[in-house]
Order: structure tokens, then sequence, then C-alpha cells
């Protein structure tokens, strides 16, 4: 149960939502954008019409094969061009990644283009200060030439090598 000092102060934003910004401005010496109004809003943050989002994938990598939870999670994205939507669901699948496993998460964004790569690369802020979400992009400047022949078949060899052993280091 919510203390008397808890809902004091959710009681002091209810009456006066404009305190906030004294409070960045103030101790915090954020630099609050000029606003005429300040308004408080829903604090239910459920979806009330769910949004689907769906990661191409996640890869979950633990520290030994009995290992129930995750030690790092990686969602993964495969991008051909640049799309403003996914820059706004690519921090709510690193969120969702992360409070559901409780380990660190990163996003990981293979694209097609030079281009698409560095507008993946590009840090995703919800706000000053905030998260800020660095996506790695992998780009064909950083991608593996995949020769021909067993190896690109999947041999032993090529399964026991990491992808850090094939990126080019510049």
């Amino acid at each position: 149960m919510p203390s008397l000092a808890h809902e004091g102060l959710i009681e002091l934003v209810r009456q006066r939502p404009a305190v906030v910004a004294d409070l960045l401005a103030g101790p915090l010496k954020i630099d609050v954008p000029q606003f005429q109004k300040a308004q408080l809003l829903s604090s239910d943050l459920t979806a009330v019409t769910p949004t689907e989002y769906r990661a191409d994938g996640v890869v979950a990598f633990y520290e030994t094969p009995e290992a129930e939870s995750p030690a790092f999670a990686v969602v993964f994205e495969a991008q051909r061009r640049t799309d403003r939507a996914k820059r706004l669901s690519w921090p709510v699948y690193v969120a969702t990644t992360h409070a559901r496993h409780d380990c660190p998460t990163a996003l990981l964004v293979w694209c097609e283009t030079r281009a698409v790569a560095e507008w993946a690369a590009e840090p995703i802020s919800t706000g000053d200060p905030g998260l800020l979400l660095t996506p790695m992009a992998l780009g064909p400047d950083q991608m593996p030439v995949i020769p021909e022949g067993p190896i690109a078949r999947g041999s032993q060899r090529w399964r026991q090598r990491r992808p850090e052993d094939f990126w080019r280091r510049s």
C-alpha cells in the first residue's frame, strides 16, 4: 500500500502539474521547453486497443546450458529501407525484452545498404533527458563475405566461428 508521503507527492503533481517543470529546471538543471499549459494526463499506461509489437527475432544468451535466465538478450531486425515507425517501435521491443527477461538487452539491425545502416545507427531519444537507445547497425561494410562451398553450406568449421571473426575491422 502506498504511503502518505507517496500519495502526497502524487497529489502535489495532480494539483499543480507545472511543478514537474520546476523540478526539472531547478535542482536537475534540465532545459524544459517553453510552455503555456501543463496538463496531467492519464497515468494508466495500459493499451486500451492492443498494439502488436513483433520484432524480427530475439536471441537470448545463457551463461551455461543449464541456466534458466538469460545473461544477455539481443532484439534483431532486418531492415531494407528507412522507416520512421521502426524508430518508434524499436525502444518498445528493447524495453519489453528487458522487462520480460530481466537481463541487459541490445538492438541489432541488419541493413541492406550503407545508407540504411547509417540511418539505423542513429541514437533514438525518448526526450531530454530520457532513454537513449543506440542501435547496433550492420550494413554491407560490416558484414562478412560468406565464401561458396562447404563453409557457405554450414560446415562444422563455419558453425564454430563467432560473427566477430568475420567482421571487417576498421
